[in-house]
């Protein structure tokens, strides 16, 4: 499905719903119960009070003890419809006649005939939107994993599937038919989510923090360590922001929050909806960055590589490795067996680290030192002893293996920390390599926090269409909120 489609799918439902609308919503039949049933509909009298006449009463019956109105459009105007019982009143309700003969009912956006269409032209839209989304996803996952649109474009597709699922429970419960509760609904919708997964994100919150503790008395107290913390706290106190705004002005005598007609309402709506819509997109986001990256490190790279990169990181002083890079190293031998096993295939490994300032040997020489201490074959040991990061470590060792093979198109994967897997992949893409990367176990408090980082750094990378969905959803918010206050004023 293309942008085209879905375009073409918006358009052709929004033709039909105003078809649909002009066609029926030129009556509307109001439904009236009196106390005691209707008996006899000589006793009971319509009356239509209006300056000019923009409806008029088309019909009056009854059955099954209740009294049906019906009501048509003449001309633009405004009308208060008054159903007597032997001279008393017993109901009474505004009717809007808009342009082409719509009418509407009890407010300027109200119920009206055939609004029923809204709400299914709403999820067939978005319906449209999720498929269309699902289907870049599989294509971006069947094309290359490490891309920061998979991202996304998971994000998009657990943020749309919540949405669509508010939208069908709260259609199917709440709506009797009218612009404005069609408008309330998705706001509802959007907004609803973020406060039902609170109480996971709180427990999570919690869980991380403990983590983050652990990992503070491991490794120092230093902000990166504290991530988790600070992320969930975000998302928690964003979440109640909207409630805790909502209670203060609910409790301050100036204020009337009960008169429908209070500018302030619709404000506190729009704030609402803008702040718990854009932090329920944003967790969606982090899911999904969570999710790949996770499916990252558990994945086994296809037994057809020729070399295997071993990305660096510090060793101690005296030249052996830490657990964290030994792990890294491990998985790569462990690899080399598995698919010398499976295949027969050998590989090169590729050791990958520069000299840091307060190393005694480039990383990639203490990492060759004790692959050949586990008897893997020197000749088939290549070190790349000039990078300082991730990318330079694919960049360099993309070069090194280039020079080295002969092979048109020589298959390569890499081995990293399991949180680490995902991003250098990415970087990899970058660097013009097309591989796979194998991830190595390491502690419970520290991968929770370094999944967070990894997270912090996609959003980052691709902050500007996160920016925009955010600004994008808070100008819905408030432009839907403005409808609202509109219907209840005019």
């Amino acid at each position: 499905m293309s942008k085209k489609t879905l375009l073409a799918i918006g358009v052709t439902l929004a033709v039909i719903s105003v078809a649909v609308i002009l066609i029926m919503g030129r009556t509307w039949t109001f439904e009236v119960t009196p106390p005691e049933g209707v008996k006899d509909t000589e006793a009971y009298e319509a009356v239509l009070e209006q300056e000019t006449e923009a409806v008029r009463v088309t019909d009056v019956s009854a059955r099954n003890g209740k009294l049906y109105v019906t009501v048509g459009s003449v001309s633009r105007g405004k009308a208060f419809l008054e159903v007597r019982e032997n001279g008393e009143n017993i109901f009474l309700d505004q009717i809007y006649s808009h342009a082409f003969g719509i009418l509407t009912v009890n407010t300027f956006f109200g119920r009206t005939r055939g609004a029923v269409v809204l709400p299914i032209a709403v999820v067939l839209f978005l319906a449209a939107l999720f498929i269309y989304r699902y289907k870049k996803l599989r294509d971006g996952l069947h094309k290359n994993l490490y891309q920061y649109r998979n991202i996304n474009n998971l994000g998009w597709v657990i943020f749309l599937g919540a949405v669509i699922l508010s939208q069908i429970i709260y259609s199917l419960t709440f709506f009797s038919g009218g612009l404005d509760e069609s408008i309330e609904r998705l706001l509802y919708a959007a907004s609803a989510v973020s406060m039902f997964v609170l109480p996971i994100a709180f427990i999570i919150f919690l869980a991380v923090s403990v983590s983050n503790m652990r990992l503070m008395q491991k490794e120092g107290k230093r902000v990166r360590n504290m991530l988790g913390v600070i992320l969930g706290l975000f998302v928690c106190l964003a979440t109640l922001f909207p409630l805790v705004l909502e209670e203060i002005f609910q409790r301050s005598p100036s204020i009337d929050m009960h008169n429908e007609k209070n500018i302030l309402i619709y404000v506190l709506t729009g704030v609402r909806t803008a702040v718990l819509s854009s932090v329920f997109y944003l967790e969606c986001i982090l899911a999904s960055a969570i999710a790949l990256t996770v499916k990252a490190a558990k994945r086994i790279p296809a037994f057809d590589k020729d070399y295997m990169l071993v990305l660096g990181a510090k060793f101690r002083k005296d030249g052996t490795l830490t657990p964290l890079l030994k792990g890294r190293v491990d998985k790569a031998l462990e690899f080399a067996k598995m698919q010398e096993e499976a295949t027969g295939k050998k590989l090169f490994l590729v050791p990958s680290g520069g000299q840091g300032p307060d190393e005694v040997m480039p990383e990639a020489h203490a990492m060759r030192n004790y692959i050949l201490s586990t008897g893997f074959p020197e000749d088939r040991v290549l070190p790349e002893d000039r990078s300082k990061n991730t990318a330079e470590n694919m960049k360099f060792s993309r070069a090194l293996i280039e020079k080295h093979s002969d092979l048109d198109d020589p298959k390569i994967g890499f081995s990293t920390t399991n949180y680490h897997v995902f991003r250098s992949g990415i970087l990899a893409t970058h660097a013009g390599m097309q591989t796979e990367g194998i991830g190595s176990g390491t502690r419970s408090y520290f991968w929770i926090n370094a999944f967070i980082r990894e997270f912090i750094a996609t959003v980052n990378t691709g902050w500007k269409k996160h920016l925009n969905v955010v600004l994008v959803l808070t100008a819905l918010s408030f432009l839907s909120a403005a409808i609202l206050y509109l219907s209840v004023r005019l």
